[in-house]
């Protein structure tokens, strides 16, 4: 396997299980003032 097609996978596992909220600034943004009322941002 080419390393990209894991590190693709490794991406799609961290996005799906909402690594940015527990691990990044993924909370933080969420409750910041720019991002209440613009479901889009999140």
């Amino acid at each position: 396997m080419d390393d990209h097609l894991i590190y693709a996978l490794l991406l799609g596992v961290l996005a799906v299980f909402g690594a940015g909220r527990s691990f990044g600034l993924g909370g933080w943004w969420e409750r910041t003032a720019v991002t209440r009322g613009r479901p889009y941002l999140i």
